[in-house]
Parts: structure tokens; sequence; C-alpha cells
């Protein structure tokens, strides 16, 4: 995705994210769980500013401004920040911010008809569950609420039990009656399972298309007892 690939290149070939970026500037979102080839690959890029497809093919020089984000800069791998001076910006989370959560809701909403979607819009009720959690995953994991929403919530107007219950408060939770409780425990363990299956057991991409974060994730993972065919059981 970055590098491209170089003609017969067997991961495919053509442009990568860093050819298509030319000139502007290409954000490396997590980047402290980056490859660590792919850490030696953008190392020498930023040393030397040339690059060269995956697979072969001709030298580069490329002119794209990297911006990396994690959690801070000592996160990063300590290859990349020998080699640049990096100039760390900042964001204050959510959980710093929560008088911006609605107008941030409220964007996301839009955007999500934009791309011809229904346009949503919170109760009172679900909208202070959402201004009192602590959005550990800031507005990635905001963004990948509302996609989830405009999935499964039935209705245009999203009360208190359309907010998927990790991202509740235990008081706010609605009931859940015995005879239920074992049938949506099954349902979310196949939720769960079929995502990871999806994405060859890379948790990351399997959290992220189910709106998780990493730890909500291995959380489930572990009290399912999920694991790959061939592996030992977490």
């Amino acid at each position: 995705r970055l590098f491209g690939g170089a003609r017969g290149y067997a991961g495919g070939s053509g442009p990568g994210l860093l050819e298509e970026a030319e000139g502007g500037m290409a954000l490396i979102e997590d980047a402290h769980r980056l490859h660590p080839e792919l850490v030696q690959r953008l190392a020498a890029y930023l040393a030397t500013g040339t690059y060269a497809r995956l697979g072969g093919g001709r030298e580069r020089r490329g002119t794209v401004r990297l911006a990396f984000q994690a959690p801070s800069e000592q996160a990063l791998s300590p290859e990349l920040t020998a080699v640049t001076t990096l100039a760390a910006i900042r964001v204050p989370s959510l959980r710093e911010r929560p008088e911006d959560i609605p107008a941030l809701l409220d964007h996301l909403f839009s955007v999500e008809a934009s791309r011809g979607g229904r346009r949503m819009t919170l109760t009172s009720k679900a909208l202070r569950a959402l201004e009192t959690y602590d959005w550990p995953g800031n507005i990635r994991e905001m963004e990948l609420m509302v996609s989830r929403l405009a999935v499964t919530a039935p209705e245009e107007r999203i009360d208190i039990a359309d907010i998927p219950p990790e991202v509740l408060a235990e008081g706010e939770r609605p009931p859940v009656l015995p005879e239920d409780a074992a049938e949506l425990r099954d349902m979310e363990r196949q939720q769960v399972l079929n995502a990871l299956e999806r994405h060859g057991w890379v948790q990351s991409r399997a959290a992220r298309e189910l709106g998780l974060t990493l730890r909500q994730i291995g959380y489930r993972i572990r009290k399912y007892g999920l694991a790959r065919e061939g592996e030992e059981e977490v």
C-alpha cells in the first residue's frame, strides 16, 4: 500500500501511496504497530528521500512528508526517530474535551448520510451516555461506532438501546433477560470469530471492522476461548 509493486510482483503491481501522495503528506496511523520490515523501508526513505516499489524496479525520489500517528513520540521505533527530526503535535484526547463530542457526532452522522446512508440523530439519553464515555480510541473509535450504528440501528433516531454495550456505563445498559443471555453470547462469539477469520486473525483489522479497540477484542477472544484452527485455545 505504501511503496507499490514492481511489474510482476506477486502482491500486485502499480503505484503505492507514496507515489499517489507526491507533493503532499501521508498520514500513517497506528505507527507504533508497524512491521519491522516496513519500519526499515520508511527509515531508508526518510534518510535518503528515495524508495523503490516492492519486488524491484527503479529507484524513485519522493517529496512526500510523513505524519505518524502514535500514542507518543517514544512509542515510535527508534529507527524512525534516529533518521529525522520529528515535530510532535499533541492532539487532546476526547476524554479531555468532552464538550467537542456532540459536534463531532453530528459531523460524523452527516458524513455517513452523505455516503448514501440515513441521517441519524441521538436521543438526549443516548447523547449523555456518549458524552460520559472515555473514548480510549478517540475519534477513530467514534467513527467506527457511527459506521456500526448506520448498519445495526433499526431507526434513524438512535436511543440508548442502540449504543454498543461496551460504550455504556454499567447502569445504563439495557437489561438482558436470562433466557436471552446465552443466545446473545453465542451471537457475539460468532460475530468476533467471523471477523477474525475474514481478516486472517489480524486482531487490529477485525477490531476495526467491529468498532472495538484492541483491548476490547482481546478480552472477547479470551472470554470465548477463541483460537485459530490448529492452535490451542487462548
